[in-house]
């Protein structure tokens, strides 16, 4: 056997070398290429890990603040209402106050009216009562100062009716 260098003419000889060489080079470039890529592509897929990652920590941040913020809100809510409820306690309680002030004072300016309003027809019916009176007095004295000359008579009658007057006041004591 011999090994020279030169060209070798038979061709399934000749192919079957240049194929494995060929072959040997596309492999070790495909898969230094493929290596490559796939690097790339678990750096790539490494990086979008850590970033969903980041986010699911800010998002879990954040519904833990924003739970935070509800129940603070929740606590802020009952003690606004417990505060309105007890305004509305208090207003309902001074109104009603006011509510009770204002009826007492209007039962008392009713009553005020009437007691008025009777006493002024009262003394209207009295007024009148008196006039009729001293109109017969009077009537009842001409007749009689007529009837009879004598003065005893006449000093009795205008004495009764001096008094009549003072009784009802429409002369005061001189």
């Amino acid at each position: 056997m011999r090994y020279d260098f030169g060209l070798n003419t038979d061709i399934f000889e000749t192919n079957i070398l240049n194929l494995a060489v060929v072959l040997r080079i596309v492999v070790t470039n495909i898969v230094d290429a493929l290596r490559s890529l796939l690097e790339q592509r678990q750096q790539i897929i490494l990086s979008l890990f850590i970033e969903v990652d980041q986010k699911v920590n800010s998002a879990r941040q954040q519904l833990v603040e924003a739970r935070e913020a509800v129940d603070t809100a929740k606590i802020l809510t009952n003690d606004i209402n417990i505060k309105a409820t007890e305004t509305v306690k208090k207003v309902n309680i001074e109104i009603q106050v006011r509510l009770d002030e204002e009826i007492r004072v209007l039962r008392t300016a009713f009553s005020q009216s009437i007691q008025l309003e009777v006493y002024q027809h009262s003394q209207a019916i009295s007024q009148r009562v008196i006039t009729n009176a001293l109109t017969i007095a009077k009537n009842i004295l001409t007749l009689e100062f007529r009837k009879d000359t004598n003065t005893w008579k006449q000093k009795e009658l205008n004495k009764a009716y001096i008094r009549t007057l003072l009784k009802y006041g429409l002369i005061y004591n001189l």
